[in-house]
């Protein structure tokens, strides 16, 4: 039954699985099942974080997968690869950017943001409730 699920796993459902579920997902990787290990790593490229990624290094590291196979020990470091590019690019497009100072080179025009932004109530920017009178 798990063999025939976990090709069905897409990136969209990633925040639909628990870090558990994600968990069980990766200790696949250990059977001999050849089959089974394939689709696990296959899943985990597609739903994997980072708490999956540090498992995938770990064992990696332990060369669990050497004498188990050239294609799954290239599967598992493919997945590692990318789900390491998926999280530095999803941690880019989570960057605050701000406009850069007049200063700054003439060919910069946003810099990541430092400094949690001003909050106060009184200097936030607020659309007006009454109507204008001309």
């Amino acid at each position: 039954m798990l063999k025939k699920l976990l090709p069905l796993l897409t990136p969209s459902e990633s925040q639909m699985l628990t870090p558990d579920q994600k968990e069980k997902i990766f200790y696949c990787h250990y059977s001999k099942d050849k089959d089974l290990v394939m689709k696990a790593i296959t899943a985990l490229n597609n739903v994997g974080d980072k708490n999956t990624l540090q498992l995938l290094k770990k064992s990696s590291r332990r060369g669990f997968t050497s004498g188990r196979g050239h294609e799954i020990s290239q599967a598992l470091e493919d997945c590692i690869v990318h789900l390491e590019q998926h999280l530095s690019s999803k941690e880019i497009e989570s960057q605050l950017l701000r406009p850069a100072p007049s200063s700054a080179q003439s060919d910069l025009l946003l810099r990541p943001a430092i400094q949690k932004p001003d909050e106060d109530t009184n200097t936030l920017l607020r659309a007006e409730i009454g109507e204008k009178t001309d």
